[in-house]
């Protein structure tokens, strides 16, 4: 890199200034750093079914969140297209995706740069299309192709699975370059977190790789870490006592799961470089670590001081790469993935957060040329910037949108407001206001034994119920094909009524088996709503992590076949209850499903939903269980009869809240696209462009209706090739 004398004494100065003020806040640690895992704590680890457990559970609560993130404004992209590979250097054989964004004009030009990108999570939560924020900077930007690995994690894949997968990724770009249109010798790593430890490792064993075997001519020419983790020598402990706010670091359950699932077996040596790049040796950094390297860490992060170190020793002598650091002020660990549609924005919510966009684009373009007046110095802590909300023109105080090409649903719920209350009331009453009143009325007011008490409310179970479903199931096996899913035959009933079917047979047996012996078993009788709830959960579950991976339907789900991508839990249940019981009919679930398909931002939406009343559900369902089998039974039954209403009063009301915001977000979104199509495409028709990106965005559920499939058909887009 060309400077001028001057600026580089400038940004020693500045260098200088920032290590003698975060050496004044580093206290003196005693004791013997560990070079083993099993130093790492003075206790025997857990065993490696209760992490799988625990790692399962925080991807759920991660799904959750990550769902909330892509729902914020701008919606980040999606994948192109997905590759599944085997790894082959790894002992632990399997196989791990490769997650592919291309930029405009992909098959106009013959070889791309490529940046390849790790996620964070601590190795052992995450996936490939976490970064897709950053990964829609790259393609704007640097005009690259963009390739998200998704590795194996731990704790079923411990170290060095991770790394051994970066290295994999890296040699099928390598070895299918000409097949994938990119370039083998401009070849960027990236990552977060985690994956900024692998941003520096893959190339490091991917260089050893070399002196054992033959590996294609190529040329790693950049690498970009943000918060990586670099020397796990350092416990955790000690990272605390060095961070500048404590209480903004990831918490010690989090952090706690992360190394014990990675860190395995405990026999493990925490200074291996490719574990620990902080401690390779000076010629394996300087040969394996590539020329440009773009240095990101945060000011709040335990993480601070091992990546300032690194960088640092990176750009010194004998190693003497062209290291460009930044230190973002007040943030913390993850500050990319916090854009939540549900609270104000933060400072920190937008990629690039700084003031050198430019600097770090220019890094990952892999230019030759590094005479940017407006690159910024090569030690910098800067400020994050805060993103802007779209904006549409504002008439008699609404918004203006333009909703060419978007399939409008037609379906306004307070049209039949009346039939909704009455409805609504009824079932709520019968499934938790009149089992409660009955019980204390009947208990304390009367003389009844308790058999013929719950006799009395078992038999109203269902009364209301029962009426709405044999009204449905008539409706649904009518002669004419009116309220039908799409594509399906007379006689078989939709999705959302073979579930709730299920759970109405399980619940109404407990109520009349519980009811028979004498006395009857009250807790058996309380836990038919929390077992309702439980069912709710691991479908939303189960369907939601099979919508993320974009699995098959082993079943027909209403409108999606069988083999289709499966969707959400939530959709079936919308377009089920809507267009049966909210007598939108079969045309509602064709404008539901065309909806879907074209909206990336609505089924983003939809997404999240599901995981918020799928996790809500399953979370409420089990502690609901477990106080209705640990408290008295007069205080169990009308817990597990009565905190129903309130769970539902409340998710109900955030569900409003957040299906308005995602529906103006989306018309926000789809607005702005529209008026940039039209200014781009200028005489072309802005409304079928519009389509085709849709259409690019992602493979989703495609409605199978014959009328459907004509339409689509007729407006097919020109293929990409994408």
């Amino acid at each position: 890199m060309e400077t001028s004398t001057s600026t580089l004494e400038n940004q020693e100065d500045e260098v200088s200034h920032v290590e003698a003020t975060l050496s004044k806040q580093r206290p003196t640690l005693p004791g013997k750093q560990p070079t083993r895992a099993a130093d790492k704590t003075g206790k025997a680890p857990p065993s490696r079914g209760r992490l799988r457990l625990s790692a399962n559970w925080w991807r759920s609560l991660q799904c959750v969140g990550m769902s909330l993130h892509f729902l914020a404004y701008p919606r980040p992209p999606n994948p192109n297209f997905v590759r599944s590979i085997p790894s082959t250097l790894s002992s632990r054989k399997g196989n791990f995706a490769l997650h592919f964004y291309v930029p405009d004009g992909y098959k106009k030009t013959a070889r791309w740069p490529v940046v390849v990108n790790f996620h964070g999570g601590g190795f052992t939560i995450g996936n490939g299309t976490d970064d897709a924020r950053f990964a829609r900077f790259v393609l704007e930007k640097a005009h690259a192709v963009f390739v998200s690995v998704d590795y194996r994690l731990a704790p079923e894949y411990p170290f060095p699975t991770a790394v051994e997968d970066g290295a994999d990724a890296l040699l099928y770009i390598i070895k299918k370059a000409e097949e994938l249109r990119v370039d083998p010798n401009r070849i960027a790593t990236s990552g977060f977190s985690a994956g900024g430890n692998i941003a520096i490792t893959a190339p490091l064993r991917l260089s050893q790789l070399r002196k054992t075997q033959t590996v294609p001519s190529h040329h790693v020419v950049a690498l970009a870490t943000w918060y990586p983790i670099t020397d796990y020598t350092l416990t955790r402990e000690e990272r605390r006592l060095t961070a500048i706010r404590p209480e903004e670091c990831l918490s010690p359950a989090l952090t706690d799961l992360f190394d014990a699932s990675y860190l395995y077996p405990p026999e493990l040596n925490l200074a291996d470089p490719y574990l620990s790049p902080s401690k390779a040796s000076d010629e394996l950094l300087k040969e394996g670590i590539p020329d440009k390297v773009l240095f990101y860490t945060c000011e709040w992060d335990m993480l601070l001081h091992e990546g300032e170190e690194l960088s640092q020793r990176l750009k010194g002598p004998p190693i003497s790469k062209d290291v460009r650091y930044t230190m973002i002020r007040g943030v913390a660990h993850g500050w990319d993935k916090g854009p939540n549609p549900m609270k104000t924005p933060r400072k920190s919510e937008m990629f690039p957060p700084t003031q050198n966009s430019r600097g770090g684009s220019r890094i990952l373009n892999m230019s030759s040329d590094s005479k940017d007046p407006e690159a910024v110095g090569d030690s910098q802590a800067v400020e994050p910037s805060r993103p802007q909300q779209p904006t549409a023109p504002v008439i008699h105080g609404k918004p203006k949108y333009k909703l060419a090409g978007l399939p409008r649903l037609d379906y306004n719920i307070m049209h039949y407001k009346v039939k909704l209350f009455i409805v609504t009331g009824l079932l709520l009453f019968e499934g938790s206001i009149a089992p409660v009143l009955l019980y204390y009325s009947l208990t304390y007011g009367t003389n009844l034994r308790e058999g013929i008490i719950f006799a009395i409310i078992t038999s109203l179970f269902g009364f209301i119920s029962g009426f709405e479903f044999a009204l449905r199931s008539w409706r649904l096996i009518l002669k004419e094909d009116t309220y039908r899913p799409l594509g399906e035959k007379r006689w078989r009933f939709d999705f959302t009524h073979q579930s709730l079917g299920l759970i109405y047979t399980i619940m109404t047996a407990i109520l009349i088996g519980g009811s028979i012996p004498h006395p009857p078993l009250v807790r058996l009788l309380a836990i038919p709503m929390p077992l309702f709830f439980i069912h709710i959960g691991l479908q939303g579950i189960i369907m939601g992590w099979m919508a993320e991976r974009r699995a098959p339907a082993l079943v027909r789900v209403s409108s999606v076949a069988r083999g289709e991508p499966t969707p959400p839990f939530v959709l079936p249940l919308i377009e089920d209850v809507v267009a049966v019981d909210g007598d939108g009919k079969k045309a509602y679930r064709q404008r539901l499903m065309e909806r879907w398909r074209v909206s990336r931002r609505f089924r983003a939406m939809i997404k999240g939903l599901n995981w918020f009343w799928g996790v809500g559900s399953l979370a409420f369902g089990i502690g609901l269980m477990v106080v209705v089998w640990t408290t008295p039974e007069v205080i169990a039954y009308g817990v597990g009869w009565g905190a129903p209403l309130i769970f539902i009063a409340i998710w109900t009301f955030v569900t409003v809240v957040w299906t308005r915001r995602g529906l103006h977000f989306e018309k926000l979104g789809w607005t702005s696209e529209l008026d940039a199509r039209e200014a781009k495409l200028g005489s072309q028709d802005p409304d079928l462009s519009l389509r085709e990106g849709s259409f690019r965005d992602e493979q989703v559920v495609g409605a199978t209706d014959p009328a459907i499939q004509a339409r689509e058909n007729a407006e097919k887009p020109v293929d990409t090739g994408v």
